[in-house]
């Protein structure tokens, strides 16, 4: 975003010291044809987003360590939503949500291609617990910006 926002205040800039209105005309055609780029990356990447949430999805149900099963990944919003359905005949899951910030401080998203493709793509990404007997739920939210 900050790059489209200089490359767009350059383009401006560059059109406010041209004298005539062909060069000007021609500014504004190229203008378009830069933000039309800008908008093809950014649904590449948001197709790689999707691509990413198919393959996921084509391994689920996936055991995710002792009590937690990964069922679905999915978009809601602006964000990639892993769903994980937690047995809480192993997992105290109300010990879980009360410890979430603490959680959400060890997990380092940065390094792994999961974060790298929704940073990329503009989105955050949900962890999205479910108790299997009582059915509550709460998630660990990371903003895109934590990414």
């Amino acid at each position: 975003m900050k790059k489209l926002l200089f490359f767009l205040s350059l383009i401006i800039a560059t059109v406010s010291f041209v004298g005539c209105d062909k060069d000007k005309d021609d500014d504004k055609k190229d203008e378009k044809k830069d933000e039309k780029k800008e908008v093809n990356v950014i649904d590449e990447k948001k197709e790689a987003a999707n691509e990413a949430i198919k393959e996921i999805n084509k391994k689920c149900p996936l055991e995710a360590g002792l009590g937690f099963t990964l069922v679905e990944a999915f978009k809601e919003g602006n964000n990639f939503v892993n769903l994980y359905k937690v047995d809480e005949s192993v997992v105290d899951l109300k010990a879980m949500e009360e410890s979430k910030e603490e959680r959400k401080k060890t997990v380092n998203l940065k390094q792994t291609n999961l974060g790298k493709v929704m940073k990329a793509a503009g989105m955050g990404i949900i962890y999205r617990y479910k108790g299997d007997q009582t059915g509550k739920t709460f998630d660990i939210v990371f903003s895109n910006s934590e990414l």
